[in-house]
């Protein structure tokens, strides 16, 4: 409950951190799939996740190429009930969002 109350008498800090942790974090992901024509993604506003459908090659192909051969992991989209979809997500450090991109981009060039 003293967790609860400190958090809350800091909202507005940490709200702002998110907020600028997710704002950098879109920004590299954008730059990745702009230069991708293999994900086709609609991109919201807000939020810490984008589901881009696969547009070349199987899903479960995809994940397990980039577990076995690049140890990244992303979560096929049939979890939620999008199969031809991947899920990314936005919300961690900025260098290792962008490692993990460039991994899948390797794995989706050797699709």
């Amino acid at each position: 409950e003293r967790l609860s109350v400190t958090a809350l008498q800091q909202i507005d800090q940490i709200a702002a951190r998110a907020q600028s942790i997710l704002s950098h974090n879109r920004a590299i992901l954008d730059r990745f799939l702009d230069a991708r024509s293999d994900l086709i993604v609609v991109r919201p506003e807000i939020g810490s996740v984008m589901f881009p459908r696969v547009a070349r090659g199987r899903v479960d192909e995809l994940c397990s190429l980039l577990r076995q051969k690049f140890e990244t992991t992303v979560v096929p989209g049939r979890f939620f009930e999008m199969p031809d979809h991947i899920r990314i997500g936005i919300g961690g450090e900025a260098d290792e969002l962008g490692a993990g991109l460039e991994r899948l981009a390797a794995a989706l060039d050797m699709m």
